[in-house]
């Protein structure tokens, strides 16, 4: 802080016109959001008569200064100026008073990431499902007992969403820490276990997934944000470690679909049979897709495939199969210790 209206003297700072206010904290409150934090200090001050300068320290050194918005009651903003780590405004009043002073303003350097922890119940047709936000706090700033609000951007084909948590109680973050918090716990979600081929994503890899219902009837209904999944499993009393995989966004009144690795005793392969370009620069190309089960039992693999552009099926066989934009979907049952196949023609431009 520059001391040019003020003398130091045995500790005690003397004003040339009027002791400097420091204001004393009463609340502060942080929003996160995905690059930015908004940050929200509310302080109660003693005001004389005239201007008094008022001081609001400490203030990160990552704040954007043109982005600070300071209100008061019943009383005057004459100047503000920005120092070292500290805020300083000369405010004028009519009369000696108490008044509230609230300061809102933008910083970098606080970043939160949500994931996921899984456990699949040993009944093995339930899940339990809890958030965690990860905050990390590279502001160079210490934040004590605040209050904070975590929001993130959902973007799905339909829309644009914002999800935001705000937290019941204070938190003390400091700088340079990394905090994980947990946000939401839903136990004994119902869920059914699938069995994917998609030859782009995985090779010839059967991946088993977790499929799951976001409806109010399971006790969920909300909008789901992506992020990093680690999921266990229960068996005997003991819990033990699946995989990790992507948490892909879920709107409401949707399904979820989380991937547990690949399935054991299972198998595929895709091989093209046909390509060519015509005059018109149109594609036409075929597939041949092979599935395997070696387990004893029937085995029901749903089959992803892509259209690289706008196009249409062709030749298919078997003749059911699903369009979703350009994601072509077929369902084959697999007898025990058999194999079927999938073959189809496809043209795009």
């Amino acid at each position: 802080m520059k001391f040019k209206n003020y003398i130091l003297f045995t500790g005690i700072v003397f004003s040339l016109l009027s002791l400097p206010i420091f204001a004393e904290e009463e609340l502060t409150r942080v929003t996160i959001f995905d690059n930015l934090s908004l940050i929200e200090r509310v302080k109660r001050i003693e005001l004389k008569e005239g201007i008094n300068e008022v001081v609001l320290t400490p203030v990160s050194t990552k704040i954007i200064l043109d982005s600070i918005y300071p209100s008061i009651e019943n009383a005057e903003f004459v100047e503000q100026e920005y120092t070292s780590n500290s805020l300083i405004w000369k405010i004028k009043s009519e009369e000696e008073k108490t008044s509230l002073l609230r300061v809102f303003y933008l910083i970098s350097g606080l970043k939160w990431t949500l994931n996921y922890r899984i456990k699949l119940n040993e009944d093995a047709d339930s899940v339990n499902i809890s958030g965690w936000a990860k905050i990390e706090n590279k502001s160079e700033r210490d934040f004590y007992h605040s209050f904070l609000t975590l929001i993130t951007s959902v973007s799905s084909a339909e829309e644009e969403k914002q999800v935001s948590y705000s937290l019941p109680f204070p938190l003390t973050f400091k700088n340079g820490e990394e905090k994980q918090i947990p946000l939401f716990l839903y136990k004994n979600v119902p869920l059914v276990r699938k069995f994917l081929f998609d030859a782009d994503k995985y090779g010839n890899e059967v991946r088993e997934e977790m499929v799951f219902k976001n409806n109010k009837e399971n006790g969920l209904g909300f909008l789901f944000p992506q992020g990093e999944v680690y999921i266990y499993e229960e068996k005997e009393g003991r819990v033990f470690f699946v995989s990790k995989d992507n948490f892909p966004s879920v709107l409401p009144g949707r399904e979820g679909s989380i991937c547990l690795g690949q399935a054991k005793s299972l198998k595929g392969e895709r091989v093209q049979t046909f390509y060519q370009r015509l005059k018109s620069g149109e594609q036409e190309y075929a597939y041949r897709i092979i599935l395997w089960n070696y387990r004893d039992i029937p085995v029901k693999i749903k089959v992803r495939e892509y259209l690289y552009g706008e196009g249409e099926i062709l030749e298919s066989e078997p003749l059911e199969y699903t369009k979703e934009g350009n994601l072509i979907f077929y369902e084959v049952e697999i007898p025990p210790k058999g194999k079927r196949e999938v073959r189809y023609k496809a043209r795009i431009k």
